[in-house]
């Protein structure tokens, strides 16, 4: 599972690509994403974005999440990353919502509040005991009313 981003708003704000993992860059793209494993999938019917997740779900249900702070469904692209949609996108200005964990981007030399198109922001977060706790996160929302 991949999200893929345009590395110059990234580069623009300081960033040396050169300090980025190799994992990260692909060409002029950013790519985050999760190793979801090697298992043989089979689909009933057509592949389809409902189908797959379906399969994920059913697979590898330990990568979905629940954000309560955004009423948003997630999908863990592990190392702090993720991909966000609202539960009922009537009631929510964030429908769709890439995020970033910015260290790794801070680290090679951006700047987190000049990446064009991105937040920097701190969201609150559960962690593994259940206690809420904020942490520094790049996020893209999307709003598809």
């Amino acid at each position: 599972m991949l999200i893929e981003v345009d590395a110059k708003p990234f580069i623009d704000a300081g960033l040396d690509i050169a300090k980025l993992p190799e994992k990260y860059i692909s060409g002029d793209k950013i790519n985050v994403g999760a190793d979801l494993g090697d298992e043989n999938v089979s689909y009933d019917a057509d592949v389809t974005p409902t189908a797959s997740y379906e399969k994920i779900v059913q697979l590898k249900r330990d990568y979905i999440g629940y954000h309560n702070a955004l009423d948003h469904f997630g999908i863990d692209l592990t190392e702090g990353n993720a991909f966000e949609w609202a539960k009922d996108i009537s009631n929510n200005d964030k429908d769709i919502v890439f995020v970033l964990d910015p260290q790794v981007f801070i680290n090679a030399g951006a700047d987190p509040n000049k990446i064009e198109g991105w937040i920097f922001a701190k969201v609150e977060k559960m962690d593994e005991k259940g206690k809420m706790m904020e942490v520094d996160k790049l996020i893209k929302p999307f709003n598809l009313k």
